[in-house]
Order: structure tokens, then sequence, then C-alpha cells
């Protein structure tokens, strides 16, 4: 009875763990896409700014 009593804590203590490394995978997940989406947003700044450069000296 004590042996599958220890055997189930250690199932559910591995199960827990596992959630937590798929949580954690996830969270990383989302990080590389937040990064991706930042270069890409500097980028398009980048842009932006060269246009408005090319656009002032025509102007002038």
């Amino acid at each position: 009875m004590l042996k599958k009593f220890a055997h189930r804590i250690r199932l559910f203590l591995v199960g827990d763990i596992l959630l937590e490394l798929a949580t954690i995978k996830a969270k990383l997940a989302a990080m590389e896409d937040l990064t991706s989406l930042a270069k890409q947003v500097e980028e398009a700044l980048r842009a932006v700014e060269l246009h408005l450069d090319e656009l002032k000296h025509r102007a002038e």
C-alpha cells in the first residue's frame, strides 16, 4: 500500500515537472516571437527614417 502511494506521488511530481517544462517552453517560444517582431518593427522604423531623410533632402 505504501509503495503504491509513493509511486503515485512520484508520478504526480513527474507530471508536475513536465507541465512546468511545457509552460517554460511555451513562454520561450512567445519570447522568441516577440523578439522577432521587435526586430521587424526596428527594421521598418529604419526604413521610415531613411524615407523621411530622402523626402527632406528633396524638399530642400
